[in-house]
């Protein structure tokens, strides 16, 4: 047997295989899921019917009974017999005995109550005629393999072309060129794929490519595993680096950051004439009172909002940090000591007008400001520091919620 022959037979043989199986083990659940769509349906109607005559029933109104049920049968072409019977069994729809049906798989008996309450009033029966669903189903049936034969056939004949043309054409002609070779011809012409291009060649190309696959791949996941660690790495230095210079509850730069970019603002003024930047210390009033009375919880969440009210009263390019505690502190960048004075008036009354509530109790702070104007004749960075601080002891000392100005006798309440 040659090879073109057993690959149409295998072909066949799936072939036949394929729609046997569609025939004896797909198609029945799904005749049988139509068949049970079908029922529910008539069953639906049938109490849809029930809900009906219900009304009419518990009247006693008989004649609206029977004109609703003729109506219904009407309707309904499928309904081969529509009885209605009480609950003690007498027949009261139809008047006359109903004929008897054959017994044929196509019909089925349904009954519905009539009434909610039990035993039911009434009890409405129906023969219903399926052979109407049992003959689209069959239809669809025949429609779908005739559709799968076509489809086959046409894989088939794909198939079979690309054995022609790909496998069997290629080693007849290397055939016929080793019968030839027995008998002393040279000359004869052989395929494009020379001996072993469709088996060895192919296979070493195909393993050679596998491993190049394979190789890329584990390159492709290393450099992601790389790339990966690298971004998890910068992430992590990033947020050291962040948290390094940030008060982890609110936000702001910390202590030792401040100093830093506080130093870097007085060399500024120091060396840059005409550069002047104003300092404030804030210590806020009655912080304790919050905290004491309510826990250390309602006391965090206080200075993040008195954070949040101190940031709104400063532009962008100004500092505010943290020192700890209820202790702030505010850079005011390239700003005259007038104008910082007045910024420092501001936070004063916005940190003593802000309400801060807690559960069912409401609390009012105060803030204490020293100002300290940082400028070329601005001492060093520690004294500066300690004159913002005596500046804020002053402002607290002389009554709380006021800004006190270092050296002079300038003092504003809030």
């Amino acid at each position: 047997m040659g090879l073109r022959a057993r690959f149409i037979y295998l072909l066949l043989g799936l072939a036949a295989g394929f729609l046997l199986y569609v025939h004896w083990v797909v198609l029945p659940p799904v005749s049988d899921q139509t068949l049970q769509i079908a029922r529910k349906a008539h069953q639906d109607r049938l109490e849809l019917a029930a809900e009906a005559i219900l009304p009419p029933l518990l009247e006693s109104d008989l004649a609206n009974v029977y004109t609703l049920l003729n109506a219904i049968k009407h309707d309904s072409p499928d309904w081969l017999q529509v009885v209605l019977v009480n609950a003690e069994g007498q027949r009261l729809y139809p008047l006359t005995q109903p004929e008897g049906l054959a017994d044929r798989d196509e019909i089925i008996q349904l009954s519905a109550k009539v009434g909610f309450l039990d035993p039911a009033v009434a009890e409405l029966q129906v023969v219903v005629d399926m052979a109407p669903v049992l003959g689209v189903v069959r239809s669809q049936q025949i429609s779908l393999q005739i559709a799968l034969l076509i489809v086959l056939a046409l894989m088939l004949l794909a198939v079979w072309f690309q054995v022609e043309m790909v496998i069997r054409r290629p080693l007849a002609q290397m055939i016929q060129a080793a019968h030839k070779l027995m008998h002393g011809h040279f000359g004869t012409h052989l395929p494009d794929q020379a001996a072993g291009e469709i088996g060895e060649l192919s296979q070493t190309f195909s393993d050679m490519r596998s491993a190049i696959e394979r190789h890329h791949i584990d390159m492709q996941d290393e450099l992601k595993n790389r790339q990966h660690e690298a971004s998890l790495l910068k992430m992590e230095k990033q947020q050291a680096e962040f948290e390094a210079k940030h008060d982890p509850l609110t936000g702001i730069i910390n202590r030792r950051e401040f100093e830093r970019r506080l130093a870097i603002s007085l060399d500024e003024a120091q060396q840059g004439p005409g550069a002047e930047h104003v300092l404030m210390f804030i210590d806020l009033d009655h912080f304790k009172v919050v905290n004491d009375t309510c826990g250390h919880a309602a006391g965090d969440e206080l200075l993040k909002a008195i954070a949040g009210v101190m940031r709104g009263r400063i532009r962008e390019a100004d500092e505010l940090a943290r020192l700890g505690g209820d202790e702030f502190a505010i850079l005011l960048r390239d700003c005259a000591l007038n104008a910082g004075c007045k910024v420092a008036e501001g936070i004063c009354e916005a940190v003593h007008a802000f309400q801060f509530r807690w559960g069912n109790r409401e609390f009012r702070v105060g803030a204490s400001i020293g100002v300290v104007p940082v400028s070329g004749q601005a001492a060093g960075l520690k004294d500066l520091l300690c004159q913002a601080d005596t500046a804020c002891y002053q402002a607290k000392h002389l009554g709380r919620g006021r800004v006190s100005l270092h050296g002079s006798g300038y003092s504003s309440s809030g």
